[in-house]
């Protein structure tokens, strides 16, 4: 645990503890605790994504067929890893880049290092989640302009069309995999266009 984390938590303790037992605190003492608060819960669920990543890394067969692939095509098989999980891992690199490292330093430890998992770079991340957002647009137009019955061919359209150069990854799942509506594939796009301009901008700030 940090120690600007483990630090908080403590104030964040030792002042809940102050008001649970009829403590006189102050109204700043108290603004300062519901600060500290929304900080610690934000934290707390960023490394609960982190634990639950690195579970579906090391359990998780998706993660490991690459093993059977060419060279050519391991690249964009964990490419297509990378833009089925997104959801996962709420489209946070910063989750999916430590939770990988994590889980690469534990099979590297147990001398399995047959089991670790490429990490994709911050640009290819971008270019992962532009092709998820021109995937839902696609689906998203099935529904719009259907061809005959509308749901069947929306649930048709739902699974992924991996680009021809990516060449044959050996798999495939559905884009949205709970409760397939067009309420949910237009969250998921606003989901992954906000990311989409949150790591566009870290990779100009990474460039100046």
């Amino acid at each position: 645990m940090e120690p600007e984390f483990a630090n908080n938590l403590r104030t964040f303790l030792s002042i809940a503890n102050d008001i649970i037992h009829g403590a006189k605190v102050s109204d700043e003492i108290k603004t300062r605790l519901s600060s500290v608060g929304v900080s610690l819960i934000a934290k707390l669920h960023y490394q609960r994504k982190v634990l639950d990543m690195v579970r579906d890394f090391y359990g998780h067969g998706l993660w490991h067929m690459h093993k059977y692939l060419t060279s050519d095509s391991r690249n964009y098989y964990f490419w297509s890893a990378v833009a089925a999980s997104l959801p996962e891992f709420e489209y946070n690199y910063d989750i999916y880049k430590e939770a990988g490292e994590r889980h690469n330093q534990k099979v590297t430890e147990e001398g399995h290092e047959g089991h670790s998992v490429s990490i994709v770079p911050l640009d290819e991340f971008v270019n992962v989640l532009e092709f998820r957002e021109k995937e839902l647009l696609r689906l998203i137009n099935v529904w719009n302009n259907p061809d005959g019955d509308t749901w069947r061919a929306f649930e048709k359209a739902n699974y992924w069309e991996w680009p021809l150069e990516w060449g044959d990854l050996g798999w495939n799942c559905p884009i949205i995999r709970e409760r397939l509506s067009l309420y949910e594939a237009e969250g998921d796009l606003m989901q992954t266009r906000n990311a989409l301009n949150r790591y566009r901008l870290r990779l100009v700030g990474q460039a100046m």
